[in-house]
């Protein structure tokens, strides 16, 4: 295993530990004959398996021995070399609690000084945050403890990597760029860990930060994207703004989860604009694909909400609907949510009302070509479904221009209707859709006509 940093001091420790086999003829050092010859005999074995089994056999049979500062290293790095994962996870919490608690004299009798003693404990924190990830990587189980553990050891290291940068720096012939880059490196990895563990607890006020953190790095990535909307959405005080923007962001990346989160996103702006999703359709759009194109929303970003809807609805008249879709612009925009799905035309009882003169009239069954009427006009049959285009104000009667269709359902008096064109008519529905191009054309759904006037 790799230590990629370093504290200048940390460079010394190898030839303490080593040097202080050389005074092992020395009186009173701090172990027995015994205990020094089992731990190199445990150093030459080969095996992994058999030298992990070696050094924890020694620690098990000399829990308290100096000699330790040998072990545990050497033990880290084969466990992790042999994927041993958990097993390096306490290992490492042992090194640490044997470098703060071990004896000072009998470190000093093995020319051991506390500051290489201190300096060890960073690289641990480190080791510790790689293991995760490495667990994560090839699936392995990440229990409540470890994911505690693990979090403490990322916050750990990421309060002494200001520490560890400057003594680093400051030694003889330091490598000012490559120490930065590492440095780097391992402030996003313990970011990395911190947002895993956060996200796996669902501590999403706490994870937030962290994805914040991250993102800024990937921008692109669509799962922190993804993260950051949900997130937004179910901390302990949601911001439907900031989670509608980042899912529909993470939609805009083409994230694996992109249905379900553009789901998240309309019943998020069906709660808080109170209109059906396909008065929106042309909003869900436009926001996914402005996401798409920025990390942020922009300065003041906002949405309409229910209250100017509401407000718009109260002032809705026929002529003043056709004036102000047809303008444009926001206020054609709230005109258009607050009218969408609205009765248009309906009396009380549901019956059609409004006056209109008969344009053209569509017939869009697959058999309107075949030349017959008795399948569509027949009495009992199943019926076709027409759409009666109709001059719906003064303006657009004056121009023979059809400014309104209703689309009729299971319709059975297709020839009789056809008769009734150029003549008035009363219809009704509910207002679907509208459009200002190639003409202007607002379209009720599930509509009605008057039929005892074409009888």
């Amino acid at each position: 295993m790799s230590y990629r940093i370093r504290l200048g001091v940390v460079a010394a420790l190898s030839a303490a530990l080593l040097g202080a086999l050389a005074v092992s003829a020395q009186q009173n050092l701090p172990y027995g004959r015994e205990e020094r010859n089992d731990m190199v005999a445990a150093q030459q074995v080969q095996d992994p398996a058999g030298k992990v089994q070696a050094y924890e056999s020694f620690i098990q049979k000399y829990p308290d021995s100096v000699l330790r500062i040998y072990i545990y290293k050497d033990l880290i790095n084969v466990l992790f070399t042999t994927a041993q994962y958990p097993k390096v996870l306490s290992t490492v919490d042992g090194y640490i609690q044997f470098l703060k608690t071990v004896d000072r004299g009998a470190m000093e009798k093995l020319n051991i000084a506390e500051v290489t003693l201190t300096s060890e404990i960073y690289p641990q924190h480190y080791t510790y945050s790689r293991t995760i990830i490495a667990m994560l990587s090839s699936g392995q189980e990440i229990t409540g403890e470890i994911r505690q553990g693990a979090a403490a050891h990322a916050r750990e290291g990421l309060s002494k990597l200001g520490q560890v940068g400057q003594a680093a720096k400051s030694a003889q012939g330091a490598d000012v760029a490559a120490i930065d880059k590492q440095l780097g490196e391992h402030e996003l990895l313990y970011h990395q860990v911190l947002a895993t563990m956060s996200w796996r607890a669902k501590d999403y006020d706490g994870v937030l930060p962290e994805l914040g953190y991250l993102v800024e790095k990937t921008p692109e990535d669509a799962n922190l994207n993804f993260q950051i909307g949900f997130s937004h959405l179910n901390k302990s005080t949601p911001d439907a703004l900031k989670g509608i923007w980042y899912l529909a962001r993470a939609v805009a990346l083409n994230h694996p989860q992109a249905d379900s989160a553009r789901k998240s996103v309309v019943r998020q702006m069906v709660r808080r604009i109170g209109v059906g999703p396909s008065c929106m359709e042309e909003d869900i759009n436009a926001i996914i694909q402005q996401a798409g194109g920025s990390l942020h929303p922009p300065a003041g970003w906002t949405l309409i909400d229910n209250s100017q809807i509401n407000a718009a609805r109260q002032g809705i008249t026929y002529v003043g609907l056709f004036t102000d879709l047809a303008e444009g612009g926001d206020k054609a925009h709230i005109t258009w949510l607050a009218a969408c799905g609205l009765p248009f035309g309906l009396g009380e009882e549901g019956e059609p009302t409004y006056e209109a003169v008969l344009l053209e009239v569509e017939d869009t069954s697959a058999n309107s070509e075949s030349g017959g009427d008795n399948s569509t006009t027949g009495e009992g049959a199943e019926g076709i479904t027409v759409i009666l285009k109709v001059a719906a104000t003064q303006e657009a009667l004056k121009s023979k221009t059809a400014n309104l269709e209703i689309v009729i359902d299971g319709f059975t008096k297709l020839e009789a209707l056809k008769k009734k064109v150029d003549e008035t008519i009363r219809i009704g529905g509910t207002i679907a859709q509208f459009r200002l191009d190639p003409r202007f054309m607002i379209r009720l759904n599930e509509g009605k006509v008057d039929l005892s006037e074409i009888e």
